[in-house]
């Protein structure tokens, strides 16, 4: 909690001003973060999604996250705690219900011949993928000495992760 109320530049009091305690910021900023992305599932999901738009699902993942960064860090942190149960809750709840938006949307694509065992895996897979990049991007920095966030590095992940949906998707 510390390092965000530093990164927003408040302190301690002006922060609990605003909210009733530590779960109403942490579901807040799990909320702000995961909103877009549960909607654009649903909205896929919703329709006749084509083969281009879950083409471009990934890119659309990966510039979301980019939007909050720090999130995927988060996503680690809660689902890698022994000593939060709220955290972990929290999270469980939201991607569980990612995963279900996930399945959804792969039925409605046609996919229906993979079972759970089968797409539960790639859509667990996909996540890792996209927020594991930015969980990662101080490692990423250090080894290659790129800005994580800068538009050439996030377009040559952007296409390493499509690649690698395209080939789940053929396989």
């Amino acid at each position: 909690m510390r390092r965000y109320r530093q990164h927003v530049g408040v302190r301690e009091p002006a922060l609990y001003r605003h909210f009733a305690g530590k779960e109403e910021i942490y579901t807040q900023v799990l909320e702000r973060a995961l909103r877009p992305i549960a909607g654009t599932l649903d909205a896929l999901a919703a329709g006749d999604p084509t083969p281009q738009q879950l083409d471009e699902l990934p890119t659309m993942m990966i510039d979301m996250l980019a939007k909050h960064p720090n999130v995927a860090a988060l996503f680690q942190q809660a689902l890698h705690s022994r000593h939060s149960v709220l955290d972990h809750e929290l999270m469980a709840v939201w991607l569980q219900n990612l995963l279900i938006r996930g399945q959804t949307l792969v039925g409605s694509a046609g996919f229906n011949e993979l079972d759970e065992t089968e797409s539960t895996p790639r859509l667990i897979n996909l996540f890792n993928i996209c927020t594991g990049y930015f969980a990662a991007a101080k490692l990423v920095e250090q080894l290659s000495g790129a800005d994580p966030l800068s538009s050439p590095v996030l377009e040559r992940q952007k296409s390493l992760v499509t690649n690698i949906v395209r080939a789940w998707m053929i396989s």
